[in-house]
């Protein structure tokens, strides 16, 4: 009997000797695991309303809208973000103040790569803050046919940029009525980032537009002849103030306003530009 006994309680010690190094073996795997992040892509439609003035040819200051188009892929998470941008703009431009009919045609596009990681002293429930780096390209071609043969102008910007950004969740627990307004529970959020340049590159004329096509031998015409490319120079800054929520399907609709300012080195050629850009964006859930 006591043999049996001992036999009974050694299988019993076996048996949960088993069950707890599995169940140990399982939760170290779960916590290996690192959670997934989600993959969105979007796409967004919008205005940009800018200034710009280009000592090169005139002081005068051009202002204008231009319809703006933007493809992105975003890869959000806690601890984590990655956004990769496309975006283009195309729009007539006036001198401001005149009553003269002299538009520039100005067309604009950009590329924006973005990675940020999380600050988690700083961090909390309702604060998530973020620091890392932004690669932005931006490049215009301006055409304003009354300045003849200094019709066709072109700049291109290359920036690497310190990033920090603080996003807010917005917690709505039960449905709220405010006014008219019903307010369900669901997925909202806001940011703000600011982009400060660390490094910044211009690619550009030397002086003026003058094309001497045919004059110097040359009957190539060159669009970028004469232009000077320049590391470390010139100013730009941009932020991006963003708000967003949950529509169908876990797909996002998504209000974003960024602000963008270029500057060239301060010489007598100065090119200065600021872009005030709104978008509203359909953002789907790929994974």
């Amino acid at each position: 009997m006591k043999k049996q006994i001992a036999v009974f309680m050694f299988l019993s010690l076996g048996i949960l000797n088993t069950s707890f190094a599995e169940s140990a073996s399982a939760e170290k795997d779960s916590a290996d695991v690192k959670p997934k992040r989600p993959f969105y892509a979007g796409f967004g439609i919008g205005n940009n309303i800018s200034n710009f003035r280009d000592f090169a040819t005139s002081p005068l200051f051009y202002s204008g809208t231009a319809k703006t188009i933007s493809i992105f892929v975003d890869r959000p998470s806690d601890k984590k973000d990655m956004y990769i941008q496309a975006r283009y703009s195309a729009g007539n431009y006036k001198v401001k103040g005149s009553d003269d009919d002299i538009l520039s045609n100005v067309k604009s596009a950009s590329v924006k790569y973005s990675m940020l990681w999380k600050i988690n002293p700083l961090s909390g429930d309702k604060f998530n803050f973020k620091v890392g780096g932004t690669f932005d390209a931006w490049g215009d071609l301006r055409i304003n046919k009354s300045l003849q043969n200094n019709a066709v102008g072109a700049e291109v910007f290359t920036t690497l940029f310190l990033s920090l950004k603080a996003s807010h969740p917005i917690v709505i627990a039960e449905t709220k009525k405010i006014w008219f307004l019903k307010f369900k529970p669901r997925y909202r959020n806001t940011f703000f980032q600011l982009n400060l340049p660390v490094m910044n590159n211009t690619f550009r004329n030397g002086y003026i537009y003058t094309s001497t096509t045919g004059l110097d031998g040359d009957p190539t015409p060159s669009l970028f002849k004469g232009y000077e490319f320049h590391a470390f120079s010139g100013l730009r800054l941009s932020t991006t103030l963003m708000y967003e929520q949950a529509i169908f399907n876990n797909n996002i609709l998504r209000f974003t306003y960024d602000w963008d300012m270029l500057l060239t080195s301060k010489k007598y050629d100065q090119f200065q530009m600021a872009n005030h850009i709104f978008l509203v964006s359909l953002v789907l859930k790929l994974k």
